[in-house]
């Protein structure tokens, strides 16, 4: 069973990803900023890392450059608010350093599985 690591600042959005990703099937590990995202990967090693960008503490793109440089082969989505000024660029740097994919809040269950199952099809 493949495990997915959920880092996002709303635990509300944390649960309704969990929710989503645990009927999927996979393992779910949570994260509420970038540092404690780092620990988890580090003590757990997921498949995958969905990543919100904007967060207290460490944001997303610091985290996903620091993970990337530990760890070239991790798999990491970025999302973001699309409320945010400017959240599609941040999206698109996300990319630029390491994420295999984005997609921007909110978002359905099926964009969320399609984008899910595009990374792992690259295994």
């Amino acid at each position: 069973m493949k495990s997915i690591l959920i880092v996002d600042d709303d635990a509300n959005a944390r649960d309704a990803l969990r929710r989503i990703l645990e009927r999927a099937g996979f393992t779910v590990l949570q994260a509420c900023d970038g540092n404690e995202a780092i620990e988890r990967f580090n003590d757990h090693h997921p498949d995958l890392v969905i990543m919100d960008l904007f967060m207290p503490e460490k944001e997303g793109l610091e985290t996903i450059f620091d993970l990337k440089r530990e760890h070239k082969e991790i798999k990491i989505i970025a999302i973001s608010g699309g409320w945010k000024v400017g959240s599609q660029n941040y999206l698109e740097a996300a990319m630029e350093i390491g994420a295999c994919d984005y997609i921007a809040k909110p978002f359905s269950s099926e964009a969320l599985m399609a984008t899910i199952n595009k990374a792992f099809s690259t295994d």
